[in-house]
């Protein structure tokens, strides 16, 4: 199980600890890997607990995987403990429209063949839209454009009236 994040959104964790003779718990990050787990500490307490929480990452965590654990350990002395990968991701993509050239002139209803380059670690999707210069108006025209392996496609405008049009590639991640 990975989850993905970036810090300007607060993570909202649920988690419980029940045991007939509890102790103490404690939920923390670290980096993944970390040798006994040097965390920031985001809850601690004792007793049993049933909780969803929402923590804010202040000051922010570098990007990189993650480790968030919940470790527990009763009044006898026994230990356990359940993690889950966080990927924190503060950097949006870099977007880049490939084809046509910037003020290129595109006559009749055909095929025009647009492109574009998606740089970022966590892609997720990705769309590219005709946007009308004088409405405003825009049209889907392709979708994970500039993802990997998929970095151009051959697109039908016949449907649009002629006029001036932009180009507009937008790209998520996480």
């Amino acid at each position: 199980n990975t989850v993905c994040i970036n810090n300007a959104v607060p993570i909202q964790a649920t988690y419980r600890v029940k045991d007939g003779n509890p102790g103490s718990y404690e939920l923390g990050l670290a980096p993944k890997g970390t040798q006994g787990f040097t965390t920031r500490v985001l809850q601690a307490g004792s007793g049993e607990v049933d909780e969803a929480k929402t923590f804010t990452l202040s000051p922010a965590l570098i990007d990189g995987v993650w480790e968030m654990r919940l470790q527990a350990l009763d009044l006898a002395g026994n230990k356990d403990s359940r993690s889950v990968d966080v990927i924190i991701d503060n950097n949006p993509p870099l977007v880049q429209i490939t084809a046509p050239a910037p003020g290129a002139r595109i006559g009749g209803p055909n095929y025009v063949s647009v492109g574009g380059r998606v740089q970022d670690a966590n892609f997720r999707d990705s769309r590219m839209d005709l946007v009308s210069s004088t409405s405003n108006q825009s049209w889907p025209i392709a979708y994970n454009l500039g993802a990997p392996n998929y970095q151009s496609a051959n697109v039908y405008l016949g449907s649009h009236p002629s006029g001036n049009y932009k180009l507009k590639l937008a790209a998520h991640d996480c």
